[in-house]
């Protein structure tokens, strides 16, 4: 039985579709991401609640699967995150219960929330050290709420990821 052969139409027909799928995908693509950063992990473990951000966050009001602090140079656009006037009272429940996993070793993120360009929108505490951060514009910002996939660490740390 003899083998069908692509033209040489078809090759260059299904190339050209890559292409300008890859360019499509990346034209308009304003996303920043999540920033490892010691100084963040104090900031919630000494339980600060900065005043110039605003807080959500996502999961239980008893143990929040993140904390999430966005620059009020910014607006946050999702329906999944809860607003709260944190305190740092408050802050010092949610950070003790998501702590406390008696005797398991899970490392809680502290992060910086970044735009495209690397500058500073939101800070982020979190088991998940993953999630979407898209710009819509200059002061709109969608955030997901942390991936439900397993974290991915090697020595604690995101591969690639910088550390402050």
């Amino acid at each position: 039985m003899k083998k069908p052969r692509l033209s040489k139409f078809s090759v260059s027909f299904f190339a050209v579709i890559f292409v300008f799928t890859l360019i499509m995908s990346c034209v308009g693509a304003s996303y920043g991401g999540l920033r490892l950063s010691n100084e963040v992990n104090k900031i919630f473990e000494s339980y600060q609640v900065l005043e110039n951000y605003n807080y959500y966050y996502s999961g239980s009001d008893n143990r929040p699967d993140a904390i999430l602090g966005v620059h009020k140079n910014y607006t946050l656009r999702s329906k999944l995150w809860k607003s709260v006037e944190l305190t740092p009272d408050q802050l010092k429940l949610w950070v003790n219960m998501m702590t406390d996993h008696r005797g398991t070793d899970i490392r809680i993120y502290g992060s910086r929330v970044i735009s495209p360009e690397g500058k500073d929108i939101g800070i982020w505490y979190s088991p998940w050290n993953q999630t979407t951060v898209r710009m819509e514009d200059d002061r709109h910002v969608v955030i997901h709420t942390p991936s439900l996939f397993p974290m991915h660490r090697k020595r604690g740390l995101l591969f690639g990821a910088e550390e402050d």
